[in-house]
């Protein structure tokens, strides 16, 4: 299941039990129960709009990074390859990083 995905179940659980939380037919229980279970999905909804936000700029860093190299010798670097570009003039968390925010591409601004 992709983020999307997932965005859009939780908004369709939580606009089913906010229906559910107005009928008439159903004890006052069952109702707070429905309202609960909705406001729940729609702050599901809005954590997984902000991950998905944050995994598009993690890959417009992680790309930022690996476009831009520190062009100097690590070994007359003051850090003396301490760097977190690991000498590699590549940053040394970007294999993390790539693995975190996947192959999906969300382009979106």
């Amino acid at each position: 299941m992709t983020i999307d995905e997932a965005i859009f179940h939780a908004i369709e659980v939580a606009e089913k039990y906010e229906i559910a939380s107005k009928g008439k037919e159903i004890s006052e229980i069952t109702r707070k129960g429905c309202a609960k279970y909705a406001a729940e999905h729609k702050q599901l909804a809005e954590w997984l709009r902000q991950l998905r936000k944050a995994k598009r700029l993690l890959g417009k860093a992680m790309k930022a990074l690996n476009d831009s190299s520190c062009n100097k010798d690590c070994r007359q670097c003051k850090w003396n390859g301490n760097c977190e570009m690991s000498c590699r003039f590549a940053w040394k968390y970007g294999d993390e990083v790539s693995a975190l925010i996947g192959d999906e591409n969300d382009d979106e601004p």
